[in-house]
């Protein structure tokens, strides 16, 4: 019988990757914090440990560091089982395969973004302003995860969704979203019957 060890995950770093090298190979080891909602509507954060090696992992050194969104698109799990002073130990650790590294959106980025569109200082503080009184939560884990199923039923490839989901920042976006990608995906159905 043919078995499936596959993992797909999408959450924040908890903390910078920690860097090892191990015979000539790189190594990056990092927590991933995912989470889901309880029928109660309570939020339950789980923590995942991730193992990257060899270009993968350099390029989690470059690319992430603490808070930083990542989606996990392809790994495995793998156990690791070690002893020490006579006592046996054993992990469970995430093996990522393939990674994308999603953007954050930052003061440091508005502001370049600002500077290449060749804005005014006083065009820069106003945009600033409007930003402060336009703040919203941000899109959750679970938000993010129900739009990217809702698209690959749809048929959009992993590279489509990804690029779907860039402008989808905060909750009342992600919400609109899924709203529009519900009724779009009912509209379907009702008229294949």
């Amino acid at each position: 019988m043919k078995s499936i060890n596959r993992v797909q995950l999408l959450g924040h770093l908890g903390s910078d990757p920690e860097m090892k090298t191990s015979d000539k190979t790189t190594i990056a080891n990092f927590s991933l914090a995912t989470s889901c909602l309880k029928e109660t509507g309570e939020e339950i954060v789980n923590w995942h440990r991730v193992v990257a090696y060899g270009k993968l992992a350099e390029r989690c050194s470059e690319k992430l560091k603490k808070g930083s969104p990542l989606l996990l698109d392809e790994g495995h799990l793998e156990t690791h089982h070690w002893e020490k002073d006579g006592i046996k130990f054993e992990r469970t650790v995430v093996v990522a395969d393939k990674l994308i590294f999603l953007p954050q959106y930052s003061e440091k980025s508005r502001h370049a973004d600002d500077q290449q569109s060749g804005a005014t200082p006083s065009q820069q503080e106003s945009r600033a302003q409007e930003e402060k009184s336009e703040e919203e939560p941000t899109a959750s884990d679970r938000q993010i995860w129900k739009i990217r199923k809702l698209l690959e039923t749809k048929g959009h490839s992993k590279a489509e969704i990804a690029e779907l989901l860039e402008p989808v920042k905060t909750k009342k976006q992600a919400t609109l979203t899924i709203d529009r990608l519900t009724k779009e995906e009912n509209k379907e159905t009702a008229a294949a019957q």
